[in-house]
């Protein structure tokens, strides 16, 4: 099953969540992160997987802020539950442009690598 955030006013205008970073927009960012409870079962590593989301969007908006929205933490897996330290990453929304939204993912991969380099190298 697939799900997308779609943002919508009360008259139907589609919303597209940006935020400004270094003088460009850029789309904002969602982290979805499942956990095992109700109908979901077999799914030990969900808080790993919620420390490391929270990680990851602390470092995010540390370095740039308000690029990252409120993790999404539900009931779910989406094959979350098949290794440690797993998320889904939802870039922007169907109203944001593709260069919103590959500039949102080059900034979240410097982020992302600064994390790991700081977490593995001391």
């Amino acid at each position: 099953m697939f799900t997308e955030t779609v943002l919508h006013t009360k008259n139907g205008t589609k919303v597209k969540p940006t935020t400004v970073v270094n003088g460009k927009k850029a789309a904002r960012m969602m982290i979805i992160s499942g956990c095992q409870h109700g109908k979901i079962k077999n799914f030990e590593n969900w808080e790993y997987n919620l420390r490391f989301s929270t990680a990851v969007t602390d470092k995010i908006n540390g370095m740039y802020s308000e690029l990252m929205r409120p993790i999404l933490f539900s009931e779910r897996k989406y094959n979350m539950d098949l290794t440690k330290n797993s998320f889904l990453l939802e870039v922007g929304t169907e109203g944001n442009t593709l260069d919103e939204a590959c500039y949102s993912g080059r900034l979240f991969a410097n982020a992302l690598a600064e994390l790991l380099l700081d977490e593995y190298t001391n």
